[in-house]
């Protein structure tokens, strides 16, 4: 009965070994499922962390781009202002130049075609009277070279009458001289008379005469004081206001002047006048005749002519002076309104290259303005690729 009994307890803990271990094997089976499952969730996990680090790097790089892109965006926000403010400006250059353009089109609405042709017209005038002005000093200093040449005839014919006059012949009796002088000048009886007072005082005669040259010479220059005096203002490039007394022509009594000399300075005054008068294109100048065969009450009369026919030549010569000097003016006064037209149209071209360069500049900034908000909406479109992308990733998680 202990055999069965045993036996049976044998089998029964047979049985139960049988049990535990099916039930271990089980279990183990169970087991090395769970791990294979383990082991394909650690696979997968370790495929997602390497996907999950991939998308890591791709996201820490679309950062850095973003990044890039956030300071490229802050650039273009800074660009953007400017070119705001350029608009602004260039905006308001733009009304300068409007306005610039409108002054312009006043000021050529003020110079008209036809002040323009006047203006051409008035500088041709300018040139001609330039021209007729040159012509007039080159007359005037034919007159300087003329008088000049009087003068010096004059000077010779004083020299040759101071050495006649000191020579033994000029020196004998005093009749002879007295008489000389009475057939030029027609004294009549009582002068005549008073020359024989003189006669009978001989020697200071003589000595008289040996001054005499000078004497005659200074009367001389005093009655033809027009010419050398027109000869000298002639040189200085100046007329005088006035004629001066000295040209009156005052015919003397003295008992000691020669025919030939009255003669040859009144031949080289009437030479000097003619050829001055012929240069000023005077035609008649009164008076011109000799005094040497007028009767006496007729010489103060010419002597009246002739200084009138002075002073007219006087004024002609002052005239043609003073009408250079206004023409001058003129002409000072034309080059100031053209170098004040010169100035407005370099102004003008001023202003037309600083609207051309305006205009270029704002040109430029329109394309770049347009250069920038395509590469804004490019970037734009990143953005939401990259948010899309992100999202994905986070409900995939």
């Amino acid at each position: 009965m202990s055999m069965a009994v045993l036996q049976q307890q044998v089998l029964q803990q047979d049985q139960q070994l049988k049990a535990v271990q099916e039930e271990n094997e089980l279990q183990r089976h169970k087991l090395q499922e769970e791990v294979a499952g383990y082991r394909e969730q650690s696979k997968q996990h370790s495929l997602t962390i390497l996907a999950l680090q991939d998308r890591l790097l791709e996201a820490t790089e679309q950062q850095k781009v973003l990044e890039e892109e956030k300071a490229a965006l802050e650039e273009m926000a800074v660009a953007q202002g400017t070119l705001l403010e350029k608009k602004a400006i260039i905006s308001r250059l733009s009304r300068e130049l409007s306005e610039t353009r409108a002054r312009m089109s006043d000021m050529r609405g003020e110079l008209s075609e036809e002040q323009k042709v006047e203006l051409e017209h008035s500088q041709r005038q300018l040139k001609h009277q330039q021209w007729e002005a040159n012509q007039l000093r080159e007359k005037l200093s034919e007159m300087s070279s003329l008088v000049e040449e009087k003068d010096q005839a004059l000077k010779a014919a004083a020299e040759e009458l101071r050495y006649t006059l000191t020579s033994p012949i000029c020196l004998s009796p005093a009749a002879d001289c007295i008489g000389q002088e009475s057939e030029f000048f027609q004294e009549p009886p009582s002068d005549l008379a008073e020359l024989g007072a003189v006669k009978s005082n001989s020697e200071p005669l003589v000595v008289w005469m040996k001054d005499l040259p000078e004497k005659i010479v200074q009367q001389r220059s005093l009655e033809l004081e027009p010419a050398p005096v027109l000869g000298e203002k002639l040189k200085a490039g100046k007329v005088p206001d006035h004629v001066p007394n000295g040209g009156s022509f005052k015919i003397t009594n003295s008992p000691v002047e020669m025919a030939e000399v009255t003669d040859l300075g009144e031949k080289m005054y009437l030479d000097v006048i003619g050829a001055l008068g012929s240069l000023m294109e005077m035609k008649e100048l009164s008076g011109m005749q000799p005094l040497q065969h007028l009767p006496r009450d007729t010489r103060a009369e010419v002597g009246l002519q002739r200084q009138k026919a002075l002073e007219l030549l006087y004024k002609k010569i002052r005239n043609l002076q003073v009408c250079p000097e206004r023409k001058e003016e003129r002409l000072k006064d034309y080059e100031g309104s053209v170098e004040q037209l010169r100035q407005s149209q370099a102004s003008l071209q001023r202003c037309q290259e600083k609207m051309s360069k305006l205009e270029d500049e704002a040109h430029r900034e329109a394309e770049e303005k347009a250069l920038l908000q395509e590469a804004l909406q490019r970037m734009q479109l990143q953005l939401d690729q990259e948010k899309r992308l992100q999202q994905a990733a986070k409900r995939h998680k």
